[in-house]
């Protein structure tokens, strides 16, 4: 699964330029499969000492996996109800 792919696209008139990336999201509580791979785009670096990094690849590694399954070593299990402070 490539992740991090990116290319350029001109915006018209205004000659801006918009990055359209591949992400990773996980919209909802769940194991790996509930990760998501979507097409988006993200803003132009501002003007305040702002960068763009461009990522060629992402992974998502077997300890991302186990977290997601809860089966990290030494991993907080989470609460069955809210916590009462």
């Amino acid at each position: 699964m490539r992740i991090g792919s990116s290319r350029t696209a001109c915006n018209g008139a205004e000659g801006l330029t918009v990055r359209t990336i591949r992400k990773a999201l996980v919209p909802t509580f769940g194991d790996e499969n509930v990760l998501v791979v979507v097409d988006g785009e993200i803003q132009q670096p501002g003007p305040r000492k702002e960068v763009q990094v461009r990522v060629d690849y992402s992974a998502v590694s077997g300890a991302d996996v186990n977290m997601r399954r809860g089966t990290y070593p030494f991993q907080k299990k989470h609460r069955s109800r809210p916590a009462i402070a």
